[in-house]
């Protein structure tokens, strides 16, 4: 629909409901002039004729200026409306390069293994974050996934990832770092729906252990020799909507060549043609077939199978690979 509406538009519109009135007028006359009952009626009655015929005329050009006056407004609120989507563009876009700016940085050349990780939300801007640092010795790695889209939850994101880097200098514990940034979050995120789930390990390259916690995200995909070997998870609660909560750790033992999946619910929720979730012995499956190529190739070969097979994508896909050295 046009709401913009111009001077010559509102002419138009006006002789357009003259020219009517007009016509009408005198097709009346026509059929008087007809008529000779008619016409003896117009021409006793010819004063009151034309009183009506001009309250006529003057009805129909109020409700003409009324039908403008209506068309001025929407135009009015349509170029209001272009504006604040305009302002809503601009602070998305703006949104979307601080977070890129976030996840894009490049992982560091790391001590005894290797890690690559991927982040493509389903929007604008996501809730998923990943990241990797060295700290005492130690390999910290870990991704996550903040409920919901948009802009609130790309700031819990860039909150969450701030409190894991101070909090990575602080602890060498992935369960010490989790229940520390439980109950930070649960003091920022107070009386909002907001939530984190996030995957949390420390490895050690000398002993090539790997400690790992978990806050509701699902399993990380544990590979050794092509196979899945295990499911890592330790049952921890979501992040920041119950301070006190307990996350216990658990420690595996690894050798050369073991790879470690991380993933969030976006690959499990993709759906097929015929309406069905992917699910996580898709996920599994296509990941197992791969396992023996390098990570960026692992990481790469995902994402292809997820486009390939996926017809609806609804929430954001982020990926960390891990192998050990």
């Amino acid at each position: 629909m046009n709401f913009i509406l111009t001077h010559k538009d509102i002419f138009l519109r006006t002789l357009r409901i003259i020219a009517v009135s007009l016509i009408l007028t005198a097709a009346v006359c026509a059929v008087a002039l007809y008529s000779r009952t008619i016409s003896d009626f117009v021409y006793y009655n010819r004063t009151p004729i034309l009183a009506i015929a001009v309250l006529v005329l003057f009805i129909a050009l109020l409700a003409q200026y009324k039908q403008t006056a209506i068309l001025r407004e929407n135009e009015r609120l349509y170029q209001e409306l272009q504006v604040r989507q305009a302002h809503i563009e601009r602070d998305l876009a703006m949104a979307r390069n601080v977070q890129e700016g976030l996840l894009r940085q490049k992982i560091p050349q790391l001590r005894g293994c290797k890690i690559t990780a991927d982040c493509r939300p389903a929007q604008k801007i996501g809730g998923d974050f990943y990241g990797a640092t060295e700290q005492k010795g130690l390999v910290h790695f870990f991704l996550g996934d903040v409920a919901g889209h948009g802009i609130s939850s790309a700031l819990v994101m860039a909150l969450t990832r701030g409190l894991l880097q101070e909090l990575a200098q602080q602890f060498n514990s992935p369960a010490r770092i989790l229940e520390a940034l439980n109950n930070r979050l649960n003091a920022y995120l107070q009386n909002t729906l907001s939530f984190v789930t996030l995957f949390y390990a420390c490895y050690d390259p000398a002993g090539k252990k790997l400690t790992y916690a978990s806050a509701g995200q699902h399993p990380a995909l544990f590979f050794r020799e092509r196979k899945l070997f295990a499911k890592l998870q330790t049952g921890g609660a979501i992040l920041g909507m119950f301070a006190g909560n307990k996350y216990p750790a658990k420690t595996v033992k690894l050798k050369s060549g073991d790879k470690l999946l991380c993933y969030t619910d976006g690959f499990l929720e993709a759906r097929a043609a015929d309406g069905r979730e992917l699910g996580e012995d898709f996920f599994s499956g296509q990941a197992q077939a791969i396992i023996h190529l390098p990570l960026e190739k692992i990481k790469t070969g995902i994402y292809a199978f997820t486009d390939k097979n996926a017809r609806t994508i609804n929430d954001d896909l982020s990926l960390l690979c891990f192998e050990a050295g």
